[in-house]
């Protein structure tokens, strides 16, 4: 028996108000930075394509999950959506660094229909339907997989190539920096402004204490975005390492395996970083202990490369620098706990005790696994965040259903 609410379709009516025009606001904001050649019949496009599609799904899912609970008929909602996302992708011919694909309406279409599906299940809520039961676990082993699978992503990769060094490079979405680069090597491997040789490539795949990247630069005002100083890349000028800086923090961008999957690849930042103008600094970097460590002026700062909750930074990305990584872990496992256990009301209530266990159990126990393999206590935040969000999902549920899970 659920509660009785009196304004279920206007609240609902305003929420999706509320959706859709953030849906507008995120889509047709002029977008300015570095362009890439992105055909219209493309699916995954451009470098980072997998994220783009993600975040459309995402974007687009509240929107028909509403539209669905404003009782609307399933049908209506989504010609709605499919309406909502041409016409988006029409303005944008309009629209500086925009670009209309077919794979963004086909995500943005998909993100939809599954928050419409989602909404109609709900509604119907079977009762003693336990066909339905894998579709109940499966957003808590989506959120389960998506942990170990963040950190495999999150792991440096350095593909077979030819790769060049370039020393105070000059990329034209980049800022310059105007210091001078004396040297630059890993381990006794020289890293010369030119093409590398296999060796200084191996050298960078094996980064270590013992074999550290070495830079020796002096200092010059530091730029308010990034400049990088150091920096290889390949033919196509993807980025193999770069090391840069940025206002007060060394940046150290490594490739990972997000790349090959058309995933974003965050950098580490290394703040509080103020030489004197003029000045001969020296930087070694490091890998140990799965962080990377940065040596500079007999201090050593190290950031975790990975942490399971750190999905985010696949989509959208570097932190911005005045938010910690650990407080957007807990933020992000929080929504996907929510996500995870908000499945549990299309359940019958017959098996609802044991699937309450697993769909709050099994993510956190995943979780805990992965920490306790690492042993960084830096993950803390994300376990909290994860299941805070489960519970007060599982809470919700409890108080407006009697006998869900």
């Amino acid at each position: 028996m659920r509660i009785r609410d009196d304004h279920p379709d206007r609240r609902s009516s305003a929420a999706l108000i509320l959706a859709i025009a953030a849906i507008l606001l995120v889509t047709l904001l002029p977008r300015f930075g570095p362009s890439e050649d992105i055909r219209v019949l493309c699916l995954l496009c451009g470098t980072e394509g997998a994220a783009d599609s993600v975040l459309n799904v995402l974007l687009f899912f509240p929107a028909g999950f509403l539209a669905c609970q404003s009782r609307r008929a399933p049908w209506v909602a989504a010609i709605g959506i499919l309406l909502l996302t041409i016409g988006i992708e029409s303005l944008q011919l309009l629209i500086p660094g925009r670009y209309p694909t077919v794979g963004d309406v086909a995500a943005n279409t998909l993100g939809g229909f599954i928050g419409i599906g989602a909404a109609t299940f709900a509604v119907r809520h079977p009762g003693k339907n336990r066909r339905l039961l894998p579709v109940g676990l499966l957003p808590s082993l989506l959120v389960s997989a998506s942990l170990p699978a963040t950190l495999y992503l999150l792991e440096p990769e350095i593909p077979p190539g030819v790769y060049y060094g370039q020393w105070m490079a000059e990329f034209g979405q980049l800022a310059t920096y105007d210091g001078v680069l004396h040297d630059a090597r890993v381990g006794s491997l020289p890293l010369p402004d030119r093409r590398l040789d296999e060796s200084a490539v191996d050298g960078i795949r094996n980064i270590s204490a013992r074999s550290p990247l070495h830079i020796d630069f002096t200092a010059a005002p530091a730029p308010p975005s990034l400049a990088p100083i150091l920096s290889v890349f390949d033919r196509r000028q993807a980025v193999l390492l770069l090391v840069g800086v940025e206002a007060d923090a060394v940046v150290v961008h490594l490739r990972r395996r997000a790349r090959t999957y058309r995933f974003r690849a965050p950098a580490l930042r290394y703040r509080e970083f103020h030489p004197a103008v003029g000045s001969r600094v020296t930087l070694d970097v490091r890998r140990q202990d799965g962080a990377i460590c940065l040596d500079h002026d007999g201090t050593s700062s190290c950031r975790p490369l990975a942490a399971p909750g750190r999905s985010w930074s696949l989509l959208l990305g570097s932190a911005p620098a005045t938010l910690p990584e650990g407080l957007l872990d807990g933020v992000w496992l929080a929504l996907l706990g929510l996500f995870a256990v908000a499945a549990c009301s299309i359940l019958p209530s017959s098996i609802g005790r044991g699937v309450q266990a697993l769909v709050l159990g099994l993510p956190a126990v995943t979780y805990v696994t992965l920490w306790l393999l690492a042993g960084d206590g830096g993950w803390l935040p994300g376990l909290a965040g994860l299941v805070l969000g489960s519970a007060a999902w599982m809470h919700r549920l409890r108080r407006s259903t009697v006998g869900s899970c």
